[in-house]
This record gives structure tokens, C-alpha cells and sequence, in this order.
């Protein structure tokens, strides 16, 4: 049944001409990145590392841009980090990431790993808003 189907749909052309549907709007996410390298090892035989990335990431995944971008990171429960967040808005262009240095605090293993992210944008003449909630990594 599915293979007569296929064929008719081959034979009469119907899967040309077919326009694709791409989405008019900002597709974001938002992600923790935390990344560690091996250094050496200490006097007493510690694998000792450094930190090569720990950041908030924002990408933007669609073709329309998000303009005048603001954004409030804040903690869920106990989640304690350093963030420095921007200053002034931030545009975000189709297919990007932006990024901004977010620290967990050391006991963050005692304490919960949650951040939510409220942001404004505009796309064009049009206020858009959402939430997110990430996990922070470590």
C-alpha cells in the first residue's frame, strides 16, 4: 500500500513544486557549556585541570534574526554561580551563538544545578519573549 502510494505520488508529480516551510520567527536555546583540560599532576600525583570553557550559550537555530535581545538569568532553588551578564542588548543572528562567562560556584555538587533564563527580542517590528531552563554543568 505505502510503495503505491510512493509511486503515484512519483508518477504525478505531486512532490514537485512543493515549496519548503522554513519558520519566520527565532528559534532559540540556550545551553551551559563547561569544558576541562588535563594540565600535569600535582606533588602528590592529582590530576590537576584547567577550565578551557564555562560559559551560557545562546543559539539561535532559525534564518530570522533576534534583535535588541535582553535577558535575566536567575537561580532555581539553591543553584549558586558568577555572572556577568551584558550590559546593553544583544543581536543574535540567523544561525549563531553568543556567549557569556557563567562560573558555578565550587559546592555547586551540594546545591541544585538549575538556571532559569527569561529573554525579550525583537524579530522586525514584532516583541517576542520566552523561558528556559537549563541545567548547569560541571
Amino acid at each position: 500500500m505505502i510503495r503505491a502510494l510512493e509511486a503515484d505520488i512519483d508518477q504525478y508529480g505531486w512532490s514537485t513544486g512543493v515549496p519548503e516551510v522554513t519558520p519566520r520567527s527565532a528559534r532559540l536555546s540556550w545551553t551551559h557549556e563547561y569544558q576541562q583540560q588535563e594540565k600535569g599532576v600535582d606533588k602528590h600525583g592529582r590530576i590537576q585541570y584547567r577550565t578551557l570553557k564555562n560559559d551560557l550559550v545562546v543559539h539561535n537555530s532559525a534564518t530570522v534574526a533576534a534583535e535588541d535581545l535582553k535577558f535575566d538569568v536567575s537561580p532555581v532553588g539553591s543553584t549558586s554561580y558568577h555572572f556577568d551578564a551584558p550590559q546593553e542588548s544583544v543581536a543574535v543572528p540567523p544561525d549563531s551563538r553568543l556567549s557569556w562567562l557563567l562560573i558555578p560556584s565550587p559546592g555547586l555538587a551540594n546545591s541544585d544545578r538549575n538556571t532559569q533564563i527569561s529573554a525579550q527580542w525583537r524579530e522586525g517590528d514584532e516583541e517576542q519573549n520566552g523561558t528556559w531552563t537549563i541545567s548547569l554543568s560541571s
